[in-house]
């Protein structure tokens, strides 16, 4: 909201008859015309400024406004009305800092070579030239710091040439926030008395050091010219002394517009007021338009208004349009007194004939096939207003709109026939005819039909077998064979049994890379649909079993004819080898000092070449890391361009292991991230990111996300200016996505991360194979080295390769736990429920605490697996072994683990089920009335061994468990 009073005009009687002539003529159009500062101080608040068009060529208070024409060059972005960051004249947004009810300026390009302007006509006659006021504000505009210089400037030199005003520079740089006023700037003694006045409101790029990006735009509000009468005038707003005056606030008000016949447009308003008046004031309406003072009735008859003492008042008049015949309306609503002359306030309006919705209506369906009909529709009348668009619209649900399957069969009024195809055959639809005028669309009566139905083919009788060759780390062959079907479909999953089946009269949409053909119920993708008999799947992970069914069947080469065989099928599995681990990239900077990255390998992805990242004469080292102290680094200074550098992919469900070294000299307090992995194909879809931010006098945090701005950072404060080694390993697959950062890691992968973010399998790529380094508008100051991406810790961190030490085995004797033949030189790590226990690290350990217990071997960096897990309970008496009627089945098990025991004694029981390293991965409690059945569902879990352990009232259960 404004807050700053609106402009007023004051009619002088001297020049009443001269205006009176020249209202039809406004009112016809919006000729450009200087504001009389005689006839009142000039404000302007753009509150109507929405409703401006283009060049300021209509509108509410735009008329005085003019296009910036250059002078003798600049302004050369002087276009209005612009959007975005497109240099010229723009309106205010909800964004901008004064508000939509403002004008906004923008220069762009570079320095000096482009301004935006806008003009302001004025016209001084009678008065002495006063002061100018305005508000302003920076606006940012995308990123960056670049500078631009506002100023107001006045045609006051030779032959008319534009000329600063003293006081009104004002220097914006972009992003950084400020505002402020012009307070009573002086306006030029030329002015005064001057018919043709120009302000010249002024953008212009402006030149800086260290600076880049974009430029700032300026959003002015609130703009006041002030003036005082001449000697012997009487000043604005002054009737003069010893004659009366009317006073109306406008000489003219906005077209109405269009308005139907018969109705009624939106209200305008003026004011009348008036002193030294010796009769009534009488308002009279032009035919066609209504008035009403007060909470009155509208009326299209004169309102007459008593003044008191002569003096009447500032009333508000309200004005409506009423049309009663389609054409334009160019009039005046009169205003008189008694003593003086007429007055006039234009009025303009244009009236329409109605309009009403088409009437037509839907022919009956006729034509009716398998998979297309014939509809159509006929219009008898276009309700006043020409049909745009016609047509049929239809669904297997009732009342069908546009929002449907739909045709357009052309314009205008008659019978029109459509044709519907690609329908399902054997199935009801519903059809409706429609037009659309200007009043909206209307539809026709609803007709339904139902297509032809499609005949199946045969069912095959014997069922195809599947034999599985050719097998490797992503891909494997399948041969089909003994079947009778004409064709097969073969459908894949992974990690259990294909659990869905076709259904008759479908045609499945086959792709041999798995997950990429149409999944049938959750899982099962279709590799396969045709009439051969071998295809090679892909898109495999390592160490995965994959099962396959096939289903023969038969179709006539007819579609949805197709008749599957479903109550035998061709069944086979196989798992995947583990695939070999393999160093994807190692980037050591061995390049010439002060050359570019993109020299050298790199491709710049954005920002150009600002602030390009060059190579420096300073390698970092870190002991034990084999990727420091070769060659040179990178330098990462400020904001501006991001380079990245392609690997081989590394598919879904493979990891992913980045480490590099990294010195920070300087960090945002907010933070930003400096690298961070992508796909082959990068565009915008980055992961992995890695952060840094200001943690306090000479620290800092590291930090990591996924694809989004949720942020996790270390809990640990570093030093700057100090060289650390990074770790990130990335997993992702269509389950979630995992971001894990270590710092100063061990040779051994650790078993936790400094920080870690986990988000959905929707945001998992298909791969990655991509690094990139970045410079973001709050960029570190940082030196990077050593960069090595891996799908395997060891070969990322460059540790040497374990010889994990035997597993441990443990003997009990009460609570206490003991492994037997300890290994010389080795050091132990006890676990709880798969945690680990603080300086729980001898040979023997006396259990305080009921749970699972498993031992680790460490000889030097190399880590054994975990050992077999014994269980306590809170008595400190080991629990007897149930062995009546206990059975865990089927071994190995798929996605069901089935758990049965008799005499378990009544109350809670718990199930655990732990992993090699025990580790707790499932666990479920339960009541126990004496027995025990229970399933557990595993199908999520990876494939390998595990522990089960069962604890009861009266005992525990113990087994070791496979899942294929």
């Amino acid at each position: 909201m404004r807050h700053r009073e609106n402009i007023t005009y004051i009619f002088r009687q001297g020049v009443l008859l001269l205006a009176l002539t020249l209202l039809p003529l406004l009112a016809a159009a919006q000729a450009k015309a200087p504001y009389r500062l005689a006839g009142g101080n000039y404000t302007q608040t753009f509150d109507a400024i929405s409703g401006w068009t283009t060049d300021f060529a209509a509108g509410e208070g735009a008329n005085p406004f003019q296009v910036a024409t250059p002078s003798p060059t600049l302004p050369s972005q002087n276009k209005v009305f612009v959007s975005g960051s497109t240099g010229g004249v723009q309106m205010g947004r909800d964004t901008t800092p004064l508000g939509p009810e403002s004008i906004v300026l923008l220069a762009t390009g570079a320095d000096g070579a482009n301004a935006a302007a806008f003009d302001l006509l004025l016209d001084f006659t009678g008065t002495e030239a006063g002061t100018l006021s305005l508000d302003w504000a920076e606006v940012n505009n995308s990123s960056g710091n670049r500078q631009a210089t506002f100023s107001v400037q006045a045609n006051t030199g030779t032959d008319g040439a534009f000329e600063e005003l003293p006081g009104t520079t004002v220097v914006l740089t972009n992003n950084e926030a400020s505002s402020g006023a012009l307070a009573n700037i002086a306006l030029p003694a030329a002015f005064s008395g001057k018919t043709d006045a120009r302000l010249r409101f002024y953008l212009v790029t402006s030149a800086s050091e260290g600076v880049s990006g974009s430029r700032p735009k300026i959003n002015l509000d609130n703009l006041a010219i002030t003036a005082t009468a001449s000697e012997g005038e009487p000043g604005p707003g002054d009737p003069g002394t010893g004659g009366q005056a009317l006073v109306l606030s406008t000489a003219a008000l906005p077209d109405f517009g269009n308005v139907e016949v018969g109705s009624v447009s939106a209200v305008r308003s003026f004011n009348v007021q008036g002193e030294g008046l010796s009769g009534n004031v009488t308002i009279t309406p032009a035919p066609g338009f209504e008035i009403r003072v007060g909470d009155n009735p509208f009326a299209c008859c004169a309102i007459t208004l008593s003044p008191v003492a002569g003096s009447l008042a500032a009333t508000t008049v309200e004005v409506r349009f009423a049309p009663s015949a389609a054409e334009a309306y160019v009039a005046g609503i009169a205003v008189s007194d008694a003593g003086g002359p007429a007055m006039q306030v234009a009025v303009s309006g244009t009236g329409i004939a109605p309009a009403y919705p088409a009437t037509l209506a839907s022919t009956a369906v006729t034509d009716v096939a398998t998979n297309s009909a014939t509809a159509g529709g006929e219009i008898s009348s276009d309700g006043g207003s020409d049909v745009m668009a016609r047509g049929v619209v239809w669904s297997t649900a009732a009342n069908p709109t546009l929002a449907d399957a739909k045709t357009a069969d052309g314009t205008g009024t008659g019978a029109f026939t459509s044709q519907l195809t690609g329908l399902a055959h054997s199935t009801t639809y519903y059809v409706r005819a429609y037009a659309t005028n200007a009043v909206g669309t209307t539809y026709g009566q609803e007709r339904s039909f139902t297509t032809v139905a499609i005949a199946l083919a045969a069912e095959p009788t014997i069922a195809s077998t599947i034999a599985i060759s050719e097998v490797t780390g992503n891909s494997m062959k399948l041969t089909l064979a003994g079947g009778d079907g004409v064709r097969h479909l073969v459908l894949a999953r992974q990690g259990g049994a294909v659990d869905a089946v076709p259904e008759d009269g479908l045609r499945y949409t086959a792709d041999a890379a798995f997950r990429q053909g149409q999944e049938l119920g959750t899982g099962n993708f279709v590799v396969y649909s045709g009439t051969g008999n071998e295809v090679t799947v892909t898109g495999l992970r390592g160490s995965n079993t994959y099962h396959f069914a096939v289903f023969d069947y038969n179709d006539n080469d007819t579609e949805f004819a197709e008749n599957y065989l479903t109550e035998t099928a061709g069944r086979a599995s196989e798992s995947t080898p583990a695939a070999a681990a393999f160093l994807a990239l190692e980037e050591n900077f061995d390049y010439t000092a002060a050359s570019l990255l993109t020299d050298n390998g790199w491709a710049a992805h954005s920002g150009g070449t600002t602030n390009a990242i060059p190579v420096v004469a300073e390698g970092l080292a870190y002991e034990g890391y084999p990727s420091g102290g070769i060659g040179n680094s990178a330098q990462l200074v400020a904001s501006g361009q991001d380079v990245n550098r392609g690997f081989e992919p590394v598919s879904a469900g493979t990891a992913v292991y980045t480490a590099f070294l990294v010195k920070v000299s300087a960090a945002s307090a907010g933070g930003d991230y400096f690298l961070h992995l992508a796909p082959a194909s990068m565009g915008t879809t980055f992961r992995s990111r890695v952060y840094v931010r200001a943690a306090g006098e000479g620290k800092v945090q590291f930090g990591i996300s996924g694809s989004g701005s949720e942020q996790v950072y270390t809990t640990e404060s570093y030093d700057l200016n100090t060289t650390y080694l990074l770790v990130t390993k990335y997993t992702f697959d269509e389950t979630d996505n995992t971001t894990t950062l270590y710092v100063n890691p061990a040779a051994a992968e650790p078993a936790t991360g400094a920080a870690t973010i986990t988000e959905g399998g929707d945001r998992s790529p298909s791969d990655i194979g991509t690094i990139a380094l970045r410079q973001g508008s709050s960029s570190p100051a940082l030196t990077l080295d050593g960069i090595r991406v891996a799908t395997s810790y060891n070969l990322a961190r460059g540790a040497a390769a374990c010889t994990e030490p035997a597993i441990p085995a443990v003997v009990t004797e009460g609570m206490a736990l003991q492994v037997t033949s300890p290994v010389a030189g080795a050091t132990y790590q006890w676990y709880l429920n798969g945690t680990a226990i603080e300086e729980a690290t001898a040979a023997a350990y006396t259990a305080t605490a009921a749970g699972s217990y498993t031992v680790t071997a460490k000889v030097g960096e190399c880590v054994s697996e975990a050992s077999a897990a014994v269980m306590f309970t809170p008595t400190g008496v080991r629990d007897e072994q149930l062995a009546t009627g206990v059975a865990v089945y089927p071994v190995p098990a798929t996605d069901r683990l089935r758990v049965q025991a008799q005499e378990t004694g009544q109350g809670t029981a718990q199930v655990l089920l732990l992993d090699l390293a025990g580790r707790q991965v499932l666990s479920q409690r339960l009541h126990t009335a004496g027995t025990l059945d229970v399933t557990l569902a595993v199908g999520q879990l990876p494939r390998g061994v595990y522990v089960l352990l069962v604890q009861t009232p009266k005992g525990f259960i113990s087994r070791r468990v496979a899942l294929h």
